[in-house]
């Protein structure tokens, strides 16, 4: 004979399984935008030079032939300092995009650092790159492949631009290089308490009957 099950208790598995749900729903990430550079450089993304005559730019050509160390696949972009001397300064920037509380900035790269001079930067502007703020700064070896997220929710309801910056302004800086892939702009999907109010209810009622 099949064993009866308390009402409560039938109510109680619900909402262990909405619970089990929402939360995993939780964990989903929403991606706002992904580059891969599987295309190039998109086409409202910015390589600048702020020295003016630095000898090379953010690319997807891979000069120096390094392949792919970030940990993703395919094209990727890089800075390569390896290959010219002279001082640089040269920034890859996002195309402008919302920030909410909940904003994260990923992506996988490889930096390879040589000397003291040099730096890779993460770097956010809220009003068109205007003015920035540094997210990361690395000075030192960070060999890949490594997966970097950074929260953004300090900048929320405003509109930002990343920007990658490698800069080295001694006058014979010949370095290595900073590749990147996967830069991604994504929102955790937030639990929804709605989905468990009706089982809290139902639970509470189903108590004071038993």
């Amino acid at each position: 004979m099949g064993q009866n099950t308390h009402p409560w208790r039938r109510v109680a598995g619900l909402c262990a399984a909405a619970l089990a749900t929402t939360c995993l729903a939780a964990t989903v990430q929403a991606d706002e935008w992904l580059v891969d550079f599987e295309s190039g450089i998109p086409g409202d993304w910015q390589t600048v030079d702020y020295w003016g005559s630095s000898p090379f730019q953010w690319n997807t050509d891979d000069p120096g032939s390094h392949g792919n160390l970030t940990g993703g696949s395919g094209l990727y972009a890089i800075a390569d300092s390896g290959r010219d001397f002279g001082a640089y300064d040269v920034g890859l920037l996002t195309a402008g995009f919302d920030v909410t509380a909940q904003s994260m900035l990923s992506y996988d790269t490889d930096y390879k650092h040589y000397r003291g001079g040099e730096k890779a930067d993460v770097d956010i502007s809220v009003n068109g790159g205007s003015d920035w703020t540094t997210l990361l700064s690395w000075g030192e070896d960070h060999p890949g492949p490594v997966h970097v997220e950074l929260a953004l929710g300090d900048y929320a309801g405003q509109s930002a631009m990343i920007r990658f910056h490698y800069v080295d302004t001694y006058s014979f800086a010949f370095n290595w290089y900073w590749e990147l892939d996967n830069v991604t702009h994504s929102i955790p999907a937030p639990a929804s308490a709605a989905l468990l109010i009706p089982c809290v209810l139902g639970l509470t009622q189903r108590r004071r009957r038993a």
